[in-house]
């Protein structure tokens, strides 16, 4: 009973608000707030890594494949303008989410939970698609995030086609990322440890 008791007491403690338990899903103890170099490592791997380089190439083809858009021609020459477009708009994400995350403290890394119920652990990949850490540890709406995933699709609307340009489109490319990047997380939650950091996950 008195292990019990010091155990509860300690828990309260760890927190960002002393006396308060808050939810696994919201506070990990273990959590080390990044370094400026760490987020400027992670900025770098988001651009030229195997992963964005993967992605990129895997949305030309799809465009390519359902002619998307239809101003641009198939073969090569289609290929390489789908490719560009895509790799232009990531790169534009990813600095808007750059910038805006160093100015408010905002870790969007994505850390696995790694244990708990599959219902659970789906809702806490989800989660981390709108959610960042702070410098205590807590979780909050990703400004950085959202902002840099809106920003970029609307902006990148005015190199697109036509058929490309309007203000539904940009919707939709926000969406898609968004909904893209819901996908990821689940999926990294439940890769083995050894493929975690291949797929992007951080478990510092």
């Amino acid at each position: 009973m008195i292990a019990g008791t010091a155990t509860s007491s300690s828990a309260q403690s760890s927190g960002p608000n002393p006396g308060v338990v808050p939810p696994v899903s919201i506070y990990r103890p273990d959590f080390v707030p990044m370094t400026q170099r760490e987020r400027l490592n992670a900025y770098l791997k988001g651009l030229v890594g195997p992963l964005p380089l993967l992605t990129n190439a895997m949305g030309a083809g799809i465009n390519q494949w359902c002619g998307r858009p239809e101003e641009w021609e198939q073969g090569g020459s289609g290929y390489g303008k789908r490719f560009a477009n895509g790799y232009a708009r990531s790169l534009m994400r990813q600095t808007m989410i750059y910038g805006l995350s160093s100015a408010l403290h905002e870790d969007n890394r994505y850390k696995p939970m790694v244990e708990g119920g599959i219902g659970f652990r789906i809702k806490y990949a989800l989660e981390s698609t709108v959610l960042a850490r702070r410098d205590d540890g807590s979780r909050r709406l990703s400004v950085s995030r959202i902002g840099g995933t809106a920003g970029a699709a609307f902006v990148s609307g005015l190199w697109q086609p036509p058929s490309g340009s309007s203000m539904n489109d940009a919707w939709a490319g926000f969406g898609i990322s968004m909904g893209t990047q819901a996908t990821f997380n689940v999926v990294r939650e439940f890769l083995p440890r050894r493929l975690r950091k291949v797929a992007g996950s951080d478990e510092k």
